[in-house]
Order: structure tokens, then sequence, then C-alpha cells
């Protein structure tokens, strides 16, 4: 068996970490892929969702004012169920930025372990954290 050359194992140390690095960078891109399209039908479902309860919503606001003209003025019970809708509106708006804020930054965590373990099992044994 034929010992390699310095200038031999260090080619193949380079064309191993290049490898390496572009199947990284591909995995990362395949990740970033499947969650952005997770995302997007996500989005999309959720977008038609608040169009369907936008029409729904509508439909019981007109009964509840309805309902409440028949102990009050018409215009008077149109101020009094704006105002809840209005106080529900800021409550789900501020729950849905904390969700928001907790689902950011979008980023490749799978692949990021990945690396982060490939590191580490190259290291050598006294680096090794």
């Amino acid at each position: 068996m034929a010992r390699k050359t310095t200038s031999g194992v260090t080619d193949d140390l380079a064309d191993n970490l290049g490898r390496l690095v572009r199947h990284e960078m591909r995995t990362i891109g395949d990740e970033l892929r499947r969650k952005a399209g997770q995302a997007g039908l996500g989005a999309g479902l959720v977008a038609f969702g608040l169009v369907m309860a936008l029409y729904a919503g509508g439909c019981v606001v007109a009964g509840i004012v309805a309902l409440l003209a028949r102990v009050m003025p018409a215009w008077l019970a149109a101020a009094v169920v704006a105002a809840v809708l209005a106080t529900v509106a800021g409550l789900a708006a501020a729950l849905g930025v904390g969700e928001v804020r907790r689902a950011t930054p979008l980023v490749p965590e799978e692949a990021a372990a990945d690396i982060a373990a490939a590191a580490d099992n190259a290291a050598p044994d006294d680096q090794r954290g």
C-alpha cells in the first residue's frame, strides 16, 4: 500500500471539504425551499379562512345589530357592536404579533445542527467542547 504525500493528503482534504460544503449548501437550500413551501401553503389557507370568516362574521354582526335594535336605537346598537368588535380585533392582533415573533427568524436549523455536529466530529479530541 502506497503512502500519500503531504500534498496528496492536502489535495484530498480540500476535495472532501469542497464536497462537504457543497452538500451542506444543497441541504440548506432544500430545507429552506421545503419550509417556504409549507409557509406559502399555510398562508394561502389562512387567507382563505379569513375571507370566509369575514363573510360569516358580517352576517353574525348584522344579526346582533338587528337584535339589539329591538331594545335600543339602531345607531346605538351598531356603536355597541362596533366597540366590542374593535376590542376583540386588538386582542387578536396582539396575540398574532407574539406568535410571529416566536416563529422568526426563519433559519435552516436542521442544517446548522448537522454542520455543528460535523465540525465537532472533525475536531481533534483535545479541542472538543
